[in-house]
């Protein structure tokens, strides 16, 4: 039963019963007129009334208190988490729509009290694992702590050397950019990247990031970039570290930047980026300095060079000095006042002077070759105006160029060579008189400052000046010969001594003292008794003579006499008493092996020591004092026919021979270019132009050209540059030849190197002189139009070969050796 229900009786037994019942009785008693009857019912609404106000908390009590009480003590155990409470609920379904709300409100309450008790043990579980992610929780916190920590750690350990890093690259950078050198890299596209030192800007006085580097180098030289960039183009792509050696070898090494000349240098950089880019650094040194120095050293070497010409031939230098002077006082006048047109004059004059200049030239005054090459010049432009020349323009000239002027410049070279040699030298034309001392400290100087080869030309000349005759050397010996024979009753004719050469007298004088010991004994043993000789029927006089030769720059020396002999059994015998071999040594010695005991330390023929031999050192001093000289000893003898020792030794010490070549390397290699392109490829050379020796510059490049580094003999490079149908053509004969079939570029690009290795390799075979000393690379070829190569310290030798199938060049570059080098590799060496 519903509230409202409920209420519904409450309101029919409260208020309308007792109406109806008054109502009733009122008829019955017949009260419904009386006024009492009104009040009485007045009364029964009031008590309606008031039973209306009572009602709530009376039906609340009689309705609700019960299933209150049930709820409320519900409540408390649901608060207290006594989960297993439930209401009881009164049966009061009915039609569905009748039902209580409190008994509903409790149905519902059970149901939520199941639903809390089934999600309180799910909720159980939820805490337990999330007390359990708790702990992990706690413990990655833990971890990530001590993580964070050593990551903080890392951080600070990370940060003190990213800032020990800045401070090392500040300090690299700062090193760099005051060391004087620039520093800049390269990728395959040939721009410098964004880091360069500071040095770079003040070399090129800009600015040179993102540049192009071969139009950095040769901003105003359009052949000069294209030979870089195809040379680039062959570094960054080759993959073969030996060919990329020899395409290095190409790298323009220096450069003119403005009025300073620049030193380059070129190393790989490694492969750090993601991209695996290859980078080239650039290194560039100003040397102009250096090279200042250089020539400042140079002018002293050609000093020296000068010195030692003008002393070891003076007499030509004197009469070079007073002829030049007699031309400069007499001859020029009188050619400048002759009755000839000017232009006769002038060419006249043109003559004298140019052979002055190679008159100085050959004595190694350069100063003076180029004073008169400058005054050679000026008459050459005046000898192009032909007819046209006048007097006056002959006399502008010669205001220039007066006698006293002309006699100045000869002055200033015989100053240098008075200070060096002394006034001396200038005394006497027939005589020369330099100190020994000043020669010794000239040989000096010439060794420290001028290149092995040059040096080994210049000491062996100086050295000259000190050579004494060796026969004059040996001429104290006749007379003690002389004295000695006669102490030993013997009778000696007059040493003879035959031929003769000029030796180093500080080198030989210790050989030439030993000497004394082969005489003696060739008096004390070799010569016989007057007696002895008469029985064989020999002169009474003996004989000892010398004989001087020189052979292939050695010197040949032969002391002999017509004595006994030796005899080679008794010298054994000699050796094995006196304990220098056994005696089955002895016996398996050879003649000549038995006649060299005689050198040994200790070895002596005298039964008894006395004034003159017996001692067992003389000889034996002999053969320590040539084998000083790097020399040799052979004795021969012949029983009653005398003996005879001949020493050979170098005429000249090994550090100053000479390295001599018969003939021009340079013309040597072409003609073996010639014969290759004829032999074995079939093509005439029609026309050989040599070009005119070049010093430096710009070297003009066909359309392909093969490179070939030498070093040894002489440091260089030679460059075999042909049109591409002459190129081609050379393939394909190759090619027909080889029965090969290969790429067009790559096989002609073989066949170019090759023919370069072939020409310059055979040339060595058959130069013996230079097969050991010359080391050739490898070739490498360049591909580039209107290229071209420029060479700054370098002599150039060029020539054209033209044929049929187009022309190809042959230039030979020798690079100026700097001085110093170990190798010794200069001009000089050629």
């Amino acid at each position: 039963m519903t509230i409202r229900s409920k209420l519904r009786v409450v309101f029919l037994l409260f208020g309308f019963l007792p109406l109806s019942v008054m109502a009733a009785v009122a008829s019955q008693s017949g009260l419904g007129t009386s006024r009492e009857f009104y009040n009485t019912i007045a009364a029964a609404l009031t008590a309606t009334c008031l039973a209306g106000l009572l009602e709530p908390g009376v039906i609340g009590r009689w309705l609700f208190s019960k299933q209150i009480s049930q709820m409320q003590a519900f409540c408390r155990a649901v608060k207290e988490g006594q989960y297993d409470s439930s209401l009881a609920v009164p049966n009061e379904m009915g039609s569905g729509q009748g039902e209580n709300e409190l008994v509903s409100l409790m149905r519902d309450m059970n149901w939520m009290m199941h639903r809390i008790k089934t999600n309180s043990a799910e909720l159980q579980k939820a805490i337990a694992r999330l007390t359990l992610s708790k702990k992990e929780i706690q413990l990655q916190k833990v971890a990530l702590e001590e993580v964070n920590e050593a990551q903080q750690a890392m951080q600070r350990q990370l940060q003190e050397k990213t800032d020990a890093l800045t401070d090392a690259v500040s300090k690299i950078r700062g090193l760099l950019d005051n060391a004087g050198q620039g520093f800049l890299s390269i990728g395959e596209d040939l721009k410098v990247e964004g880091e360069y030192s500071a040095e770079c800007v003040l070399i090129f006085s800009q600015e040179i990031e993102q540049q192009w580097l071969p139009g950095l180098l040769y901003p105003q030289d359009q052949g000069q970039q294209a030979f870089l960039e195809a040379l680039f183009k062959k570094l960054f792509s080759e993959a073969d570290a030996y060919q990329q050696e020899a395409y290095f070898s190409l790298l323009p090494e220096e450069i003119m930047v403005d009025e300073s000349l620049i030193h380059l240098s070129y190393k790989w950089l490694p492969r750090l980026d993601e991209a695996n880019r290859q980078e080239m650094l650039v290194i560039l040194t100003d040397v102009s300095a250096q090279k200042n120095m250089e020539k400042k050293m140079q002018a002293e070497r050609d000093v020296l060079s000068m010195v030692v010409k003008a002393a070891t031939h003076r007499q030509e230098f004197h009469k070079l000095m007073s002829e030049y002077e007699v031309f400069c006082t007499r001859e020029l006048q009188t050619a400048l006042t002759a009755p000839e047109a000017a232009c006769k004059k002038i060419n006249a004059i043109f003559r004298s002077i140019h052979t002055w200049k190679g008159a100085f030239g050959q004595m190694g005054m350069l100063r003076m070759m180029a004073k008169l090459h400058d005054m050679e010049e000026d008459l050459a432009r005046l000898r192009e105006c032909g007819d046209a020349v006048t007097e006056e323009d002959l006399g502008a000239c010669f205001t220039r160029y007066t006698s006293d002027c002309m006699l100045s410049w000869l002055q200033e070279e015989a100053g240098q060579l008075q200070a060096i040699l002394g006034t001396e030298f200038f005394r006497e034309e027939e005589m020369i008189l330099i100190e020994n001392e000043k020669l010794l400290n000239l040989e000096d100087k010439i060794k420290r400052k001028l290149s092995p080869c040059k040096a080994k030309e210049l000491v062996c000349e100086l050295r000259k000046l000190r050579h004494r005759s060796l026969a004059e050397m040996l001429s104290v010996y006749p007379e003690y010969l002389r004295e000695l024979a006669m102490r030993q009753g013997k009778e000696l004719t007059e040493m003879s001594i035959e031929g003769d050469v000029f030796i180093d007298p500080e080198r030989h004088r210790p050989f030439i003292k030993s000497l004394v010991h082969v005489f003696r004994n060739a008096v004390a043993h070799g010569l016989e008794t007057p007696e002895e000789r008469l029985l064989q029927e020999k002169p009474l006089g003996g004989r000892i003579y010398c004989q001087i030769e020189e052979q292939n720059n050695r010197v040949l020396l032969r002391i002999g006499d017509d004595g006994r002999g030796m005899d080679t059994t008794l010298l054994k015998k000699r050796a094995v008493a006196q304990r220098l071999c056994t005696q089955s040594e002895a016996e398996l010695l050879s003649e000549e092996e038995a006649l060299l005991l005689i050198f040994a330390d200790g070895f002596s023929s005298a039964e008894l020591p006395d004034a003159l031999s017996g001692r067992g050192v003389g000889l034996s001093a002999v053969k320590k004092e040539v084998e000083s000289l790097d020399g040799r000893i052979q004795v021969l003898t012949q029983s009653g026919g005398g003996s005879e020792f001949l020493f050979s030794f170098p005429l000249q010490t090994e550090d100053i021979q000479e390295l001599s070549l018969t003939s021009p390397w340079s013309e040597r290699v072409v003609e073996k270019a010639a014969q290759l392109l004829k032999e074995e490829y079939q093509l005439e050379v029609k026309q050989r132009i040599r070009k005119g020796q070049i010093a430096e510059g710009d070297l003009p490049l066909r359309e392909i050209s093969a490179f070939m580094e030498m070093t040894g003999a002489f440091s260089g490079r030679v460059v075999f540059s042909a049109d591409a149908k002459a190129a081609v053509y050379l393939a394909e004969t190759a090619s027909r030849r080889a029965a090969y079939e290969e790429a067009e570029s790559s096989w002609t690009d073989s066949v170019l190197g090759e023919f370069l290795n072939h020409a310059v390799g055979g040339a060595v075979r058959e130069w013996r002189e230079l097969e050991e000393e010359l080391e050739l690379g490898a070739p490498a070829v360049i591909r580039a139009q209107n290229a071209a190569v420029r060479y700054l310290d370098a002599d150039i030798f060029s020539w054209e070969l033209h044929t049929e199938a187009g022309m190809v060049q042959l230039h030979m570059v020798f690079f100026r050796g700097k001085e110093g080098e170990a190798d010794g590799a200069c001009a000089g060496c050629r």
